[in-house]
């Protein structure tokens, strides 16, 4: 939940994040009822295909980690893109 108590629309995270990794902050989020349906995306370097599986069944988008900046920028706004024609 957002200072201003709106809920945000997508929510990217990076597997790999210290003290809580990105799976134990999906099933944290998704313990709230708000956030059940909330749009998660989960980048990481170590694409495995259990993880896929796993994410999916979490309602989350498991990504590879882009390399560069502007990768990163694209990668974002074409998920963006595609949750907007949803």
């Amino acid at each position: 939940l957002l200072s201003n108590g709106d809920t945000p629309d997508i929510i990217f995270l990076d597997f790999n994040m210290p003290f809580l990794n990105g799976q134990q902050t999906v099933l944290k989020i998704r313990v709230e009822e708000q956030f059940a349906d909330l749009k998660v995306v989960i980048f990481s370097t170590r694409l495995y295909d259990q993880a896929y599986t796993e994410f999916a069944s979490l309602n989350v988008l498991y990504a590879g980690k882009p390399n560069t900046i502007q990768e990163g920028i694209q990668t974002v706004k074409a998920i963006i893109r595609d949750e907007a024609m949803k």
